[in-house]
């Protein structure tokens, strides 16, 4: 399981505009997984996590979330 929060500062040179200048930028992102072992050979996982974006404009905000199931099997 992790939690990481960044907060960044983008500054674009005056003589290059690319796209609209960033100035705020922050991430937040979470994540959490259980990896249960049903004996030696068999594992399975449960994964999901949220991803949330927070810029100057509009244009640059977004939100996602993700969930993943897994099942391994070990020779």
């Amino acid at each position: 399981a992790g939690l990481t929060l960044q907060k960044r500062r983008y500054v674009y040179p005056s003589v290059l505009p690319v796209g609209v200048p960033l100035q705020n930028d922050r991430h937040r992102n979470l994540s959490a997984a259980i990896i249960y072992k049903y004996g030696e050979r068999l594992s399975f996982s449960l994964e999901g996590g949220q991803n949330h974006r927070n810029a100057d404009g509009t244009f640059y905000d977004y939100n996602s979330a993700h969930v993943s199931f897994g099942a391994r099997l070990s020779f």
